[in-house]
């Protein structure tokens, strides 16, 4: 099989994410020689909105948008912060994605004008790993599709021109035939990569299984700190375990947990759900039986796509009514793409559009070289 002919056989399942994930396929057999680990230094993210939809003025509208600039955390936390500081509930906080915890990001947060109109503050507010400045206003509550895309930029040190015309095939290959629309690994956890697991525990209703794996399963990329701390039962310091651990009410406690962290478990698990839609699909009709639109599990008729993967997973029709239902093109192709090698330092930059994954480009172009965690 040639590279004109994706997948390429020689690599499934290569990253130890990928099983995670159910990230089977890799487009090209090419990869760069070299690690990449993404981190604020190397890897940097930018929400591209549509404004002139919105209707932003710098003078009125019904929400007031707020600019974001974070490094090592990640959006659920710069919600609590800025919520904290506003004395706002987190929820009144609307965004448009989740962005990387590694990376230099910039995004948008919105809150209804009513809201936040007596405590508004004007000038740049500054914590150690966040800024955020209010900007001005749009007419109307955001949703998804106001999303462009995201725009990146990947960082990669000690790389020569045979790396860059390498990174120069692979990236040709991606925009000529397209790469799977997989859910990347960070959907799923990159230190605790369960979070489809416990949505899966949630689903089932098996809230034992949920708070066994919530609290104690413990997985070798996270901290010393952290494995001791679910070792011994020692919580103190951990949000969400805090909460179940010191709950009369477990069943209450996990709800509260779910509506905290906006409903991402469920959502994983129909993220891992469809990620094996597409596995199947390359399988029964190679890559070009990507190029549709593909429904997510809980739509009208994922029945017709969904029905086999379900079984397997040990679930009858039924649960469907409790997954989301939105639509994603079952391949995706990056725009705007550029290569510009100084010294031996390689950067890397493409556009994607709204919920595609920039992970999903690196797995391709790193392989089993994209790692994150320090080894």
């Amino acid at each position: 099989m040639t590279l004109e002919t994706p997948p390429c056989k020689e690599f499934i399942y290569v990253h130890p994410l990928d099983y995670v994930s159910a990230t089977k396929y890799y487009l090209t057999c090419a990869k760069l020689d070299t690690k990449y680990y993404p981190s604020t230094e190397t890897f940097i993210v930018e929400e591209i909105i549509d404004w002139k939809k919105l209707g932003f003025s710098k003078e009125n509208g019904d929400y007031a948008v707020f600019e974001i600039r974070k490094r090592n955390i990640d959006t659920l936390k710069a919600i609590r912060i800025i919520a904290k500081d506003l004395g706002i509930p987190e929820q009144n906080i609307l965004f448009l994605g989740f962005k990387d915890r590694d990376s230099r990001s910039k995004q948008f947060f919105f809150i209804r004008k009513n809201i936040i109109y007596d405590h508004l503050v004007y000038e740049k507010v500054m914590h150690r790993d966040l800024e955020y400045e209010f900007i001005g206003y749009v007419r109307r509550k955001p949703r998804r599709k106001d999303l462009i895309g995201n725009k990146f930029v990947l960082i990669v040190k000690d790389v020569d021109k045979k790396d860059r015309d390498t990174t120069d095939h692979i990236m040709n290959m991606i925009v000529r035939h397209g790469l799977p629309s997989y859910y990347g690994y960070q959907r799923f956890g990159l230190k605790r990569f369960n979070s489809h697991l416990l949505g899966k525990y949630l689903l089932t209703g098996r809230i034992d299984l949920f708070i066994r794996e919530f609290l104690e399963g413990i997985y070798p990329s996270e901290s010393d700190e952290s494995i001791y701390n679910r070792s011994f039962l020692r919580f103190e310091k951990l949000l969400y375990e805090k909460i179940l651990v010191n709950a009369v009410d477990v069943f209450k406690a996990v709800n509260k947990i779910n509506r905290m962290i906006r409903n991402i478990l469920v959502d994983a698990y129909a993220a891992f759900l469809y990620n094996l839609l597409l596995n199947k699909i390359v399988e029964e009709k190679g890559w070009i039986g990507l190029d549709k639109v593909l429904p997510l599990p809980g739509c009208f008729e994922g029945a017709d796509f969904y029905g086999d993967i379900l079984r397997v997973e040990g679930f009858d029709h039924s649960v469907m009514k409790h997954l989301g239902c939105w639509y994603r093109k079952g391949l995706f192709r990056p725009i705007n793409t550029g290569l510009v090698l100084v010294g031996d330092v390689l950067k890397i930059s493409f556009l994607l559009e709204s919920g595609m994954y920039a992970s999903i480009i690196m797995r391709e172009l790193f392989k089993d070289n994209l790692l994150f965690t320090r080894t």
